[in-house]
């Protein structure tokens, strides 16, 4: 799975993380600092001045879940997203779609990092997931740090997964 992830997120930046989190990358000039929480930078010394080499995107570890265009999940108009758009379920069921809603915490105008029609990356144990994905909508009021992915009825379900790493 890791030569998967390696993959998918183009290699470098990913094994750069994954070898800092596990404390393989050290070099005699470069430094990987943990600048805030789930935020990342490059440091390289040069004549006893620090200077930023590489900033990664802040990644946040969210609680995933899935969600299914209907009155039961959503409201009472489940084709209309927050943002207006209207999901079309031929290319939901055909998996044209790569839409999800997110938290209200984590939406802009709220404090949050994302805005609607934002494109996120997603990392997951399950490969369905691991996609790029579009902000449409937002969740209930009474959810925090969660993102809930569009699917089809017939698609893997996640059920309740506190390890989604997400990042623009």
């Amino acid at each position: 799975m890791k030569r998967e992830l390696l993959i998918f997120l183009g290699g470098a930046t990913w094994a750069i993380f994954v070898f800092w989190t596990f404390g393989l990358l050290v070099g005699p000039e470069k430094e990987i600092v943990h600048k805030e929480p789930g935020h990342f930078v490059e440091t390289q010394v040069i004549h006893d001045t620090l200077f930023i080499v590489k900033e990664w995107p802040p990644v946040l570890q969210l609680t995933g879940t899935t969600y299914q265009p209907t009155v039961a999940q959503c409201d009472s108009t489940p084709f209309n997203t927050a943002d207006g758009s209207f999901i079309n379920a031929v290319d939901l069921q055909y998996r044209k779609l790569r839409w999800c809603a997110v938290s209200r915490d984590l939406l802009k105008h709220k404090g949050g990092p994302f805005e609607y029609g934002d494109t996120i990356t997603v990392v997951c144990e399950e490969q369905f997931y691991c996609d790029r994905w579009v902000v449409h909508d937002c969740m209930a009021a009474k959810y925090n740090n969660c993102i809930d992915f569009l699917t089809w009825f017939d698609r893997p379900r996640i059920g309740r997964d506190p390890n989604i790493l997400v990042f623009k």
